[in-house]
């Protein structure tokens, strides 16, 4: 008897209320929530140990790891298990790669539209904080790389990859939907309209490579090496525009490159899924759960409660909080 009541009580605890729809974007929600309220802390004031990548390396662990860590505790023992922290298997090294260069060449070319279209162009920053090289000492460039990086890529992904696209896929809505709605929340996170465009893209290729290889970390991977590019190589890009006649140029060139990584890496994704079936691999679970057509699925996550909630708290905060900070 008591057993019983005791898989009914883990049973409730991996089924939060309102089910995906419902308790994925609450997680964004509250992250973003927390990121938007840290934007009126003094990062320099809570300079920890006169290091300030500290303090934002603590600053960031507080806000996305503590609450994604309370939510999977919340889930029930044996939640971990569903969340793809697995490794990727050397095979899908060169997949990865394409994956990484579709997204760099097509941030290239967004980023070059909006260049076109406003004249000017942010600089990249994470969550409205930017720390410029102070020196080229090579600690000082480690903690950049560990802070603006490493990290991000890490706590990003396992909050909008492993949780919430665990999350749409364990409640049936399939892995297009998850996909899409991880892509959303993601970008809503990062308070740009300018780029939001960029952002989306990133979210779609980094869960696209989550389930093509059913491996959380090859996404931080790849979101890695995104960061990198924007921290030290997208500068050096930009600089290259000196006259109208080379952006013409450059933009002929990345949209060409683009073309050619996105059919190289669908490529990839044809040939994987190709072997899952000829080798019998396991099912994914987003195969094997969803119950409702990609469509409606997509609709019904798109008219929660909660993730108007986000958007509406995105609204809020890029027309309005983030003029006055």
């Amino acid at each position: 008897m008591e057993k019983g009541k005791t898989k009914k009580a883990e049973s409730a605890a991996q089924r939060l209320p309102g089910g995906a729809v419902l308790a994925a974007p609450l997680l964004s929600l509250v992250i973003y929530l927390l990121l938007t309220f840290s934007r009126f802390i003094d990062i320099e004031a809570l300079e920890f140990r006169d290091n300030i990548y500290l303090s934002i390396i603590i600053l960031q662990l507080v806000i996305f790891m503590l609450p994604a860590l309370f939510f999977c505790k919340l889930k029930g023992t044996g939640y971990s298990l569903k969340l793809n922290l697995r490794l990727f298997p050397p095979t899908r090294v060169w997949f990865l790669i394409l994956s990484a260069m579709t997204l760099l060449t097509g941030t290239a070319v967004i980023r070059l539209a909006e260049l076109s279209y406003t004249g000017t162009i942010e600089s990249f920053s994470l969550y409205d904080r930017f720390m410029p090289l102070a020196s080229q000492s090579v600690s000082n460039i480690i903690y950049v790389i560990i802070t603006f990086a490493a990290l991000p890529a890490v706590t990003e992904e396992f909050v909008f990859r492993s949780i919430i696209i665990t999350e749409y896929e364990e409640d049936g809505y399939g892995g297009l939907s998850a996909a899409l709605m991880s892509a959303l929340l993601f970008a809503l996170m990062h308070s740009s309209i300018k780029q939001f465009p960029v952002y989306f893209l990133g979210g779609i290729i980094f869960a696209a490579v989550a389930l093509v290889t059913r491996s959380v970390i090859a996404a931080m991977a790849v979101h890695f090496i995104n960061n990198i590019y924007k921290l030290f190589l997208e500068p050096y890009l930009f600089s290259l525009i000196k006259h109208p006649q080379n952006m013409v140029f450059l933009t002929f060139t990345c949209v060409a490159l683009f073309l050619v990584c996105l059919a190289l890496t669908l490529g990839q994704v044809e040939k994987i899924y190709y072997l899952y079936g000829v080798t019998n691999r396991e099912t994914p679970a987003w195969v094997k759960k969803r119950k409702k057509p990609p469509m409606r699925a997509t609709l019904e996550a798109l008219v929660s409660p909660t993730f108007l909630l986000c958007v509406l708290a995105f609204v809020i905060v890029t027309l309005g909080i983030s003029e006055n900070i």
